[in-house]
């Protein structure tokens, strides 16, 4: 089932390359400068682009968080390749509606174009941190590393990328509220639900 999955996947991926191929500049540009992910919201067609992309890149992505069982549920006893696939999907999706669900809660109505430009641009790191977890892993796969090394190597560059998109989203919010406002949003908005995710994982 894996198989097709990921066969689909890559089709899918390969009938889009040039579009993801074409965003991949100005989704660098919004790693770089706060202002870029403001522009990025602001054009319709690259903020199509970067959706598309985020979303095609989704199923690649939870496939190698699930082969190296870094979402993994204690109350699962033995589970197979599938079964942790599946985890770790709904896992995402049960995370990002959080997500969606804390933003309807606490999204300010003033200055909603940079308000919304920060929340969106969650999609924009997703496609640097899925990018590179998915080609460090196969370069570390091909070389032979334990897969416990690959596992932590995906681990510690999913926490410098997100560490990246909560500086960016705070100079954002910065740009049109005042530093303590920018830092409850920031937690309302990000330490809450990620916090919960790392707890659920953790515990259960």
């Amino acid at each position: 089932m894996l198989k097709i999955i990921s066969l689909i996947s890559l089709l899918l991926v390969v009938a889009m390359l040039r579009k993801m191929v074409s965003v991949l500049p100005s989704v660098l540009s919004c790693a770089a400068r706060w202002r870029e992910c403001i522009n990025m919201e602001s054009s319709v067609k690259m903020r199509t682009k970067r959706d598309l992309t985020a979303g095609l890149l989704l199923v690649p992505f939870c496939l190698v968080i699930s082969r190296y069982e870094l979402i993994s549920y204690s109350f699962i006893q033995n589970p197979t390749h599938e079964v942790l696939f599946g985890i770790t999907l709904a896992t995402f999706f049960t995370y990002f509606l959080f997500r969606i669900l804390t933003t309807h809660l606490f999204i300010s109505r003033k200055n909603r174009k940079n308000a919304y430009a920060a929340i969106r641009s969650e999609r924009t790191f997703f496609i640097i941190m899925a990018l590179c977890t998915l080609a460090i892993s196969w370069i570390m796969e091909l070389c032979g590393c334990n897969p416990d090394v690959i596992g932590n190597t995906i681990i510690w560059i999913s926490a410098a990328t997100y560490s990246l998109f909560l500086i960016r989203k705070y100079q954002i919010f910065n740009s049109y509220c005042s530093v303590f406002s920018g830092f409850l949003y920031l937690c309302a908005l990000e330490i809450i639900p990620t916090g919960t995710l790392l707890v659920t994982v953790i515990i259960f």
